[in-house]
């Protein structure tokens, strides 16, 4: 199994003839220019076009859910999406992708020799993350998705155990900055959940996820909307486990 991490959310998981694009953000500004991929990238379309079998969809917010970059890739590409998400079924109706494939949390899908599960989440909006499986190893990238025991429990019937998580790791506090931008306090009890999931599922290898991008016309709300980086991330991960190795892997 090769993973190629491109930018922010966008992963490309690729198992001999197969690959399989996620969260595609294709261009550095975003979200109707309200951000910026960070580090800035420079993709090749036309080759992601060219080695891509599927295209998998988290949710729908606009970080994942990138309209102008689905618009770049060719309209017989399979795409996989939550079920019951009719923003993202409309929006790709419109954009002409014929081969549409909602699907639940849990259920198998086969491409050559490489498993595929959408694993499921707590939000309360459609949203999924993916386990990878195939005869090398198991990659479980979770996305933003919400995840206590039970969700994990699912995953280890599927693989024993985790050889690498993108795992959540940014306690997001966009809601709490609408609210008061200057005096909401570090989210400690939000960042400690995210990190005992970590440690539930115990992977050989953590990788932190996402959160690749920064805002463009307010640059002040970096340090306030991503209250944790990925340098403190591996550091608290290494403290709390002796078994898992915490790396940083360059978009």
């Amino acid at each position: 199994m090769n993973i190629d991490r491109l930018g922010h959310a966008t992963v490309l998981v690729g198992s001999g003839k197969v690959g399989i694009l996620m969260d595609p953000t294709l261009m550095n500004e975003f979200e109707s220019g309200a951000t910026t991929l960070h580090p800035p990238l420079d993709i090749d379309v036309d080759r992601l076009n060219r080695v891509t079998t599927a295209v998998l969809l988290s949710h729908s917010h606009m970080d994942h859910f990138c309209i102008r970059s689905l618009a770049k890739l060719r309209r017989d590409i399979t795409i996989l999406y939550p079920r019951g998400d009719k923003l993202i079924n409309t929006c790709l109706r419109l954009l002409g992708f014929t081969n549409r494939l909602p699907v639940d949390g849990g259920r198998v899908i086969k491409s050559g020799e490489l498993s595929i599960f959408p694993t499921p989440s707590r939000a309360h909006f459609p949203e999924i993350g993916a386990l990878f499986v195939d005869p090398n190893g198991a990659f479980w990238n979770m996305v933003d998705t919400v995840v206590e025991e039970a969700e994990i429990a699912q995953v280890r019937t599927l693989a024993t155990r985790i050889d690498l998580l993108f795992a959540k790791y940014q306690p997001l506090i966009e809601e709490d900055l609408v609210v008061d931008s200057l005096g909401s306090h570090f989210p400690v009890e939000r960042y400690g959940r995210l990190l005992r999931s970590v440690l539930a599922i115990d992977p050989a290898v953590v990788v932190a996820g996402s959160c690749g991008y920064r805002f463009l016309s307010e640059p002040w709300l970096d340090n306030r909307a991503f209250p944790v980086s990925e340098r403190r991330f591996i550091r608290d991960v290494s403290r709390l486990s002796s078994r898992i190795k915490a790396i940083s892997v360059p978009h």
